[in-house]
């Protein structure tokens, strides 16, 4: 279960940083951009670090 919580945070926190590149490209606010991008990286390791990482 853990797993597929951690892939889920991975794509929320995915889907922010590109939700934070397209809303840079159409507005004019880098400050709004950068708080998005900067969680949206949050997330992702969050998520990285849920799922965690099985030994072979």
């Amino acid at each position: 279960m853990r797993y597929y919580a951690g892939k889920l945070l991975e794509l929320v926190g995915l889907l922010c940083v590109g939700l934070a590149l397209a809303y840079g490209v159409f507005q004019d606010s880098m400050r709004v951009e950068l708080y998005l991008g900067t969680a949206g990286g949050a997330i992702f390791v969050l998520g990285w670090l849920v799922e965690g990482r099985r030994r072979g």
